[in-house]
């Protein structure tokens, strides 16, 4: 017993002790506050700043891909005198958004479409002062997908149009409503949980993508962007 209480250290050095932790802790919550506070604050900033700036641009770019390529492959079909069917327009489509998620993915979330960002602001996990931007950013790129396929390969806009649907406007809402409820929820499931699929992601939204064109195409023409109606709507 002795040698136990030799080996115990002065009362002044315990007290002394639990003060530098109680000091520690204090500081770690003191930087902890610091940190929330700055970032409430980037919350605070104007909507144009950097970080913003970079999102809307990646989703932008992301939209002008996918609209693109849909372009290029309707212009592909028409020059080679091919009559192309869905399973072209579906795979174009498809492999078109899987490169965007892989692309843009880690930085504005690859939404692409006012669908899934308006989903994820009413769930709360995207803040509402970025929706507009979003959306401005997402119709921007589409309209420029369109008129470079214009440009590029001279392909004639009315071929993108929406057209009246074949089998009346109740099955074309219902088969649009099912093929965009796949795709929000598919978004919002990764953006919760990525571990089930990790790196693979970008491939699942691409089938779904794809998968959605097949389901939908003969009926409202695959409209699955909502981006897209309003421009064509537009148009018209």
């Amino acid at each position: 017993m002795k040698t136990s209480l030799e080996d115990q250290p002065p009362a002044h050095v315990a007290i002394e002790t639990q003060e530098s932790y109680e000091t520690k802790n204090d500081r770690e919550m003191e930087a902890n506050n610091i940190t929330n506070s700055n970032e409430d604050e980037m919350m605070k900033q104007p909507l144009f700043n950097r970080m913003i700036f970079r999102m809307a641009l990646a989703e932008a770019i992301g939209s002008f891909i996918i609209v693109f390529s849909v372009s290029a492959i309707l212009a592909s079909l028409e020059l080679m005198g091919t009559k192309g069917g869905l399973m072209e327009y579906a795979a174009t489509a498809g492999l078109s958004v899987v490169i965007v998620v892989f692309a843009f993915g880690e930085i504005s979330g690859a939404h692409v479409n006012p669908a899934v960002t308006m989903a994820f602001a009413v769930v709360g996990s995207f803040p509402w002062f970025s929706v507009l931007v979003y959306i401005i950013a997402q119709f921007g790129g589409c309209v420029l997908g369109s008129f470079a396929g214009r440009i590029i390969y001279g392909i004639n806009l009315e071929l993108l149009m929406t057209k009246p649907p074949q089998e009346g406007w109740a099955a074309a809402f219902f088969v649009e409503f099912m093929a965009t409820s796949i795709l929000v929820f598919l978004a919002a499931t990764f953006s919760s949980n990525t571990q089930p699929v990790g790196k693979l992601a970008g491939f699942v939204m691409g089938t779904a993508i794809g998968l959605g064109v097949i389901l939908t195409g003969y009926i409202n023409y695959s409209h699955i962007m909502t981006s897209n109606i309003f421009f064509y709507l537009l148009l018209k």
